[in-house]
């Protein structure tokens, strides 16, 4: 009897023993908690943060283990179920990834049709590898695991007509959800898993507004890096596309409104010119030069200088062949 007594008497000393030294879970340790930054942002905020995708949720790993963290509009990760600092000795090595996937990092796959601005957005993958974190420092750095091909149109020496309303489609692609080609969006931007497309491989195929089609090859091969930008002239013929490749940038630039459908347009009151943020139309030229790089600049919403997003479907745009 007096050993049971003894017993309950102690019970209440030991429970709050195991409390104190976290066996019993979380206990008084310390949740594992980061603050993110986004470098070359093209798709969230121009303060390189997660502000206006606050609950985006966010994939940690340290070691073999995986836990789901989410996002704040300050850039904070926080999870209900958290690593733990105490778990660990020393600084650690993290890796994260957006969007959010079980079991760990997947590999790169964009949406097909990327004319609709969700796809697009969708295909914008981010990643911090192997980062290295103390409760001191907990930062982490994400870029983005996609490639950005921005393609611009113009007429062949001799030709008549515009290409407005044309379609521009990336063929005999690696990576695609659902097939092999990716439609750009409405800036003829696409984001591509990263890879290396081989000389005389068709490429890209431009349809016209009145049902006309042309298909491009490439002369070299093309290699697409993760976190740049490469931008392509099509130079329209009557019976095929030049393919013509610029030199690869670091992806950089602050937000874009990827809602919109077509280049901004607006009229200059200087010089007879029609210009838009990254592109530039002069009276009887037959389309946008847009500047690599220049995507995050063409929006109504964030980041906008006042110019008109005029909707393709309103323009009078023919090609005469």
């Amino acid at each position: 009897m007096k050993l049971r007594n003894l017993f309950l008497a102690a019970l209440p000393l030991l429970t709050a023993a195991c409390s104190e030294d976290g066996s019993d879970g979380a206990g008084n340790r310390t949740p594992m908690t980061f603050s993110s930054s986004i470098q070359a942002v093209s798709r969230l905020t121009v303060n390189e943060s997660w502000a206006g995708q606050a609950g985006s949720e966010v994939g940690v790993q340290i070691g073999d283990a995986v836990k789901k963290y989410v996002a704040g509009d300050d850039g904070s990760l926080t999870s209900d179920a958290p690593f733990y600092w105490e778990d660990f000795t020393g600084t650690v090595t993290a890796s994260a990834w957006y969007p959010y996937t079980e079991g760990g990092k997947p590999a790169v796959t964009v949406a097909a049709d990327q004319s609709v601005p969700a796809n697009y957005l969708a295909s914008d993958l981010l990643e911090a590898a192997e980062v290295e974190v103390a409760p001191a420092n907990s930062v982490l750095t994400f870029t983005h695991r996609t490639a950005k091909v921005e393609c611009s149109l113009k007429l062949a020496e001799g030709e008549e007509g515009t290409m407005n309303g044309a379609t521009v489609i990336l063929l005999n692609l690696t990576g695609v959800d659902n097939g092999t080609s990716v439609t750009t969006n409405g800036d003829l931007h696409a984001l591509v898993a990263p890879q290396t497309v081989s000389a005389g491989t068709a490429f890209v195929e431009v349809r016209m507004e009145n049902g006309g089609s042309h298909v491009g090859t490439l002369e070299s091969n093309l290699e697409l890096k993760a976190g740049y930008i490469t931008p392509i002239e099509l130079e329209i013929t009557p019976d095929k596309v030049n393919v013509n490749v610029g030199e690869s940038q670091v992806w950089t630039g602050g937000s874009q409104d990827v809602s919109s459908e077509s280049p901004n347009v607006k009229p200059s009151t200087e010089g007879g010119e029609w210009t838009g943020d990254g592109e530039t139309l002069t009276p009887g030229s037959d389309s946008p030069t847009v500047a690599p790089g220049q995507e995050e600049n063409n929006t109504a919403g964030w980041g906008s200088d006042g110019s008109q997003s005029v909707d393709a479907e309103k323009r009078e745009k023919r090609l005469t062949e």
